[in-house]
């Protein structure tokens, strides 16, 4: 809870032309945390970043972060 919610993967990427297998998937921000809303809350966001969009803009970072892997042959 003490880093951003792609951090882990981030910073567990492998090496260009290595395989990587996570036990765990950024795309749960947009769906369990977005279901269980104590798990958001836990994230110590500040209350100004929990908006209405919060759902439309972790879609959009995780696009960007996936175009930023395919733009670097991650």
């Amino acid at each position: 809870m003490d880093h951003d919610y792609l951090w882990r993967t981030h910073k567990s990427i492998p090496a260009r032309g290595k395989i990587g297998i996570f036990n765990r998937s950024y795309y749960e921000e947009v769906l369990v945390v977005r279901v269980h809303p104590t798990f958001l809350r836990a994230q110590k966001l500040p209350d100004d970043l929990i908006t209405k969009h919060i759902w439309d803009e972790r879609y959009e970072d995780i696009n960007s972060f996936e175009r930023y892997l395919t733009r670097n042959a991650l």
